[in-house]
């Protein structure tokens, strides 16, 4: 949605297509009426639904119905972050550019077949990385090195508009995402339990996640807010006097599935940190650091509650700190890591690289 949006704001005529299925929506959304008041953003763009069958072969039908409707509509670029539909372009002479989030090695047929159509075809213009660990698995897997770009996740710009929710404590450390395994929480309660004197605001998390930390006993210092409307979040995140990024080494994805992207990862609660000029207190950690710096935010063994509360208790205790960590966390967002920069770096790149074909 973010990004359809920032390129909407470029100008340009853009079409988002989605599945109707409801089974495959996120629970969260299945009652919104405005999708784009949901998420916090213009109508500068326009949704297609197609369907999407509950039976064996529904998923192929449904990729097949979106590439002869591009065949139809002839759209000047094709962006997808669904690496089956886009084998399926490349095998039926689509171009497409493909956004990559993680890298798995399919096993079945017929999508080991449209994995290896995506990697070697020349209709593939563009593979787009969001982080560099992740365009050197692509490499190995096959895809040319020369048609990879690396370009982070991004982030909103707040409105001007949003307020402070008031949150409870004097000093508030807040968390924003999943409860997932090893997205952090992990520390995070721990480190509730051993800083009675710090605020711990938790915005997010499915209400299943939401129950089992529960039953482990919540300190009274952490607050479990649940699910906030992505328009709704910036109330919270201004009122976070610093802001915690407690990854794993091993992250699931969304669910707790199978796979493990802890080392290929790019938050978006990192950005959304950012952009509100809030200072970071991280896991220390490679993909990581290939956004923050030392001047955004302090780093601490993922693994080592002791490591979290020492810089928990510097960032506390030194407000000029906390302030100047803002002020450059906020300039990184607005030079590099707004979804519009995004969108214009990488249509920028994508022109080069279909000029240079």
């Amino acid at each position: 949605m973010n990004m359809c949006s920032a390129l909407g704001d470029w100008g340009h005529s853009v079409e988002l297509i989605i599945p109707t299925n409801k089974r495959i929506r996120k629970e969260e959304e299945s009652d919104v009426s405005d999708v784009f008041t949901f998420y916090g953003l213009r109508k500068n763009f326009k949704i297609k639904k197609v369907s999407l069958l509950p039976f064996p072969g529904g998923l192929l039908l449904y990729l097949a119905m979106i590439v002869g409707w591009l065949k139809f509509k002839r759209p000047e670029l094709v962006y997808t972050r669904d690496s089956h539909l886009a084998g399926l372009c490349c095998l039926l002479g689509v171009d497409v550019v493909y956004e990559s989030h993680y890298f798995k090695v399919q096993r079945k047929l017929p999508y080991s077949f449209l994995q290896s159509v995506l990697i070697r075809s020349k209709r593939c213009v563009k593979v787009i990385a969001i982080t560099k660990a992740l365009a050197d698995q692509l490499v190995i897997a096959g895809y040319d090195q020369r048609k990879i770009g690396v370009f982070p996740d991004a982030a909103k710009a707040p409105s001007a508009e949003s307020k402070k929710i008031n949150l409870s404590g004097k000093f508030v450390a807040g968390y924003l995402g999943h409860l997932y395994p090893g997205k952090g929480m992990e520390i995070i309660f721990p480190l509730a339990k051993r800083l009675p004197s710090v605020s711990f605001h938790v915005v997010g998390g499915k209400q299943e996640d939401i129950d089992t930390w529960k039953v482990k006993g919540l300190p009274q210092n952490l607050v479990l807010h649940g699910f906030v409307e992505p328009g709704k979040v910036s109330e919270y995140l201004y009122d976070f006097d610093c802001c915690l990024l407690p990854n794993q080494k091993k992250v699931k994805t969304s669910g707790g599935g199978i796979m493990d992207i802890g080392a290929v990862t790019s938050p978006l609660k990192m950005f959304d940190y950012m952009a509100h000029g809030k200072p970071v207190i991280s896991s220390d950690l490679p993909v990581l650091k290939e956004v923050l710096t030392d001047e955004v935010a302090l780093f601490c063994d993922p693994e080592n509650v002791d490591s979290w509360i020492e810089a928990l208790q510097r960032i506390k205790g030194d407000g000029d700190l906390r302030i100047a960590m803002g002020i450059a966390a906020k300039k990184l967002f607005e030079e590099k890591y707004s979804w519009k920069e995004r969108a214009r770096r990488i249509l920028e790149f994508i022109h080069k690289d279909v000029s240079a074909a």
